[in-house]
């Protein structure tokens, strides 16, 4: 009787060996795959990437005036529906071309709205809003056409704070 039992413990541990190693080849060939598809995409957002970061530093720096605003006050803007996830975007693109460093300490605290010609970028704090226009303007251009699509798009830069604080 001890030995069916045994037995048949052993044929469940033999079964449940094979699925593992079935489990394992699975799996093994789904890493494959995937790292087939994170190569083929991480080549075209390099090059991607590459054609952006060669056209910031080639393009002269925007006549600030033209395309790149500093608002004085605090605009109230309703809001388009698109400007969240083109932020969002925009953000992605910058944070593929800039310093890590750089993105958190400059860019995570933004948000942005459109008001209908322009995208309104919030800073925190008046220094950030300076530091992104003076600084980042050309970058943050750039991200903004290739996310809406709009080369003729215009950011404007506005903060949080009043100056005099």
């Amino acid at each position: 009787m001890k030995d069916d039992q045994l037995n048949r413990i052993e044929e469940m541990l033999q079964t449940l060996i094979t699925m593992v190693e079935e489990g394992s080849n699975i799996l093994k060939r789904i890493d494959e795959r995937m790292d087939r598809m994170l190569s083929v995409k991480s080549i075209e957002t390099d090059s991607s990437i590459q054609d952006f970061t060669q056209k910031t530093q080639q393009d002269p720096p925007v006549p600030l005036n033209e395309r790149a605003f500093i608002l004085s006050e605090t605009k109230e803007i309703s809001g388009h529906h698109d400007a969240a996830e083109w932020w969002l975007q925009t953000l992605e693109i910058v944070k593929k071309t800039v310093e890590p460093v750089s993105f958190q300490t400059w860019f995570e605290k933004t948000s942005a709205t459109f008001d209908g010609e322009m995208i309104v970028i919030t800073c925190p704090t008046p220094f950030a809003q300076e530091w992104l226009y003076a600084r980042y303007s050309n970058v943050i251009l750039h991200a903004v056409e290739l996310a809406t699509g709009n080369p003729a798009i215009k950011i404007a830069f506005q903060s949080l704070e009043s100056s005099s604080t």
